[in-house]
């Protein structure tokens, strides 16, 4: 595949700019492997609409690509938690930043990760981000479509996230980052409801009999209609196995918005359709009193 280049111009947030009747379009999109142009290997980077994200930190070293998320929301992504927690304490000790890159048919597209919230027992992530690049003249990002399904044995799943070719860029070019969206498909073959140990899958997950290059923690992985339905957490070198963490927790785990505007702590669950988070069959969720206290219930599905 030939290289693609893409600048863009980091900005304030576009939004500042708005008069009063603007109407920002959000629009939710399912990607199936038929619509890819690539199975294993690698695809163009405008393949997801903007959704997929390349995970870089800067500091005064440079510009570190160390995995990836996906848009689900106005402002909101989920990575896996992994790919965050190695750069914790730099973040909370120093001037170093998270941002986030897409690449759309406008070009490519920047956010600044303004909050993190770490989900307990799960690798996964909830990243309330905030654009710092143009929006396209329509004004309309896109998200991915979320299911509340627990794909099956035997179930055909797309794994996709990017895999740096240079994993850190000098301090001379602290913006320049080289990547590549990776593909990988392969069908489900084993499933834990309840993880399958207690440090690298603690969490809901499944696993596929297809690698998963480095860089592709915390990507987006498709169930065969197109839908969200879980992050990359892990693939072990020279196995032909990757592990991925169901999505359904980061729906009910409390965290802060801070994109188009803040707002108090919400669930995507809760924003749902009419905050433009797309979510099929919430009906998986019941709400339920443990010992006293409030909780909402979980039910698998397939």
């Amino acid at each position: 595949m030939e290289n693609e280049i893409y600048e863009t111009i980091a900005t304030v947030d576009p939004i500042t700019k708005f008069t009063k009747n603007t109407i920002l379009r959000i629009t939710s999109k399912c990607f199936t492997l038929q619509s890819m142009q690539g199975s294993h290997g690698e695809t163009y980077l405008n393949s997801f609409e903007g959704t997929a994200l390349a995970i870089s930190f800067r500091d005064d070293n440079g510009h570190h690509t160390t995995g990836s998320a996906t848009i689900v929301g106005p402002g909101v992504a989920i990575s896996a938690k992994h790919v965050i927690e190695e750069w914790l304490d730099d973040i909370t000790q120093s001037d170093t930043a998270i941002v986030g890159q897409g690449v759309s048919k406008i070009g490519l597209e920047l956010w600044n990760i303004e909050k993190v919230t770490l989900l307990d027992s799960t690798d996964l992530a909830i990243l309330s981000i905030k654009r710092c690049s143009e929006l396209p003249d329509n004004l309309e990002i896109y998200t991915t479509h979320i299911t509340t399904r627990t794909p099956a044995i035997g179930d055909k799943v797309l794994l996709t996230g990017f895999s740096a070719d240079r994993r850190t860029a000098t301090a001379h070019d602290p913006l320049g980052i080289n990547v590549t969206l990776r593909l990988c498909h392969g069908e489900v073959v084993e499933v834990w409801h309840k993880g399958r140990d207690r440090i690298m899958l603690p969490g809901p997950s499944f696993a596929v009999n297809c690698p998963a290059f480095g860089g592709m923690s915390g990507g987006a992985v498709f169930d065969h209609h197109g839908h969200l339905t879980g992050i990359v957490s892990s693939s072990m070198e020279g196995d032909e196995i990757a592990y991925v963490s169901h999505i359904w927790p980061a729906l009910v785990t409390k965290f802060e918005p801070t994109w188009p505007r803040i707002s108090n702590s919400t669930y995507l669950l809760s924003m749902g359709a009419k905050k433009c988070v797309r979510i099929h069959r919430p009906d998986a969720f019941t709400p339920d009193i443990k010992e006293g206290q409030f909780a909402i219930t979980y039910t698998p599905w397939s």
